[in-house]
């Protein structure tokens, strides 16, 4: 309750004797209520939300509760109490800041329980923080680098293999694009930018290369983009596509008609460049 002054005005007679009444006299009475802590403090909403960057230096302040007291008598304290209240403190004003780094992929929402007390009374209401995701991660691949087997004999449309990667971010910021660095082996193999699968284009031939070494980026779609690199092989396995070759095509050889059976007449030689 509230000090109140109240004044009271008292009105009688006062008589000298029966004969001569004197005339009414009045006079002013104060009368002062004191407070007593009757009164709980009083939230100004039962759930307080807020919604923080993940970003955030400790320290900083992430809400602000609204508590008052009707009573004059006694002193408000706050404190913050649930598995999290390690993580804030909360102020006399009612600021609450944070005590340690936050992590939206840790945690995303942190439930507090705000206690406000005056000594005799106590009160609840509950906090309900949510992170909010930032670009903060690159994209990781699943392997250091990739190889695959490919033979010369696959035709344009074969699928020879696929690359992933994650990015722990949500949304955009873990959305990821594939891309090749150079457009060097774009001839032959067409990445999907969003599958990172690898597809054939062009026929391959063993004879004349064996192994095509890409660089493949994995680019997250976040604001400040962030981005991550990969080696990929593509070893061409070879194919029996080539016919033995004689070198030379014709050979010519004199004999006598003497020369006994069993005699060796030539050396014949062929090659094929497959291996």
């Amino acid at each position: 309750m509230i000090n109140l002054g109240w004044q009271l005005y008292l009105h009688g007679h006062i008589y000298g004797d029966d004969r001569c009444p004197l005339p009414p006299q009045s006079c002013v009475v104060t009368v002062v209520i004191q407070d007593e802590n009757d009164n709980a403090p009083v939230f100004a909403s039962s759930v307080f939300d807020a919604t923080v960057s993940e970003n955030v230096k400790p320290g900083t302040s992430v809400a602000w509760v609204l508590v008052s007291d009707p009573d004059s008598a006694g002193s408000l304290a706050l404190s913050l109490t649930g598995p999290d209240a390690n993580m804030f403190r909360i102020e006399a004003d009612g600021t609450v800041r944070s005590t340690q780094t936050l992590d939206y992929e840790t945690k995303r929402r942190h439930l507090l329980t705000v206690v406000a007390t005056d000594s005799v009374h106590t009160s609840r209401a509950e906090m309900d923080i949510r992170v909010r995701d930032e670009n903060d991660h690159s994209p990781e691949f699943g392997s250091p680098e990739y190889s695959f087997e490919v033979s010369e004999a696959a035709r344009p449309g074969y699928t020879i293999g696929q690359i992933k990667a994650t990015d722990v971010d949500s949304g955009k910021n873990g959305r990821i694009v594939y891309s090749l660095d150079s457009e060097w082996g774009q001839e032959y193999f067409l990445l999907d930018n969003v599958h990172g699968t690898f597809t054939l284009i062009k026929e391959l031939d063993f004879e004349e290369r064996q192994v095509f070494t890409l660089t493949v980026i994995a680019k997250d779609e976040g604001t400040s983009e962030m981005s991550s690199e990969v080696k990929v092989f593509m070893n061409v396995k070879d194919a029996n596509d080539n016919e033995p070759v004689f070198d030379p095509m014709t050979y010519y050889v004199e004999i006598f008609e003497n020369a006994p059976v069993g005699k060796s007449l030539v050396d014949v030689k062929a090659t094929d460049i497959d291996s």
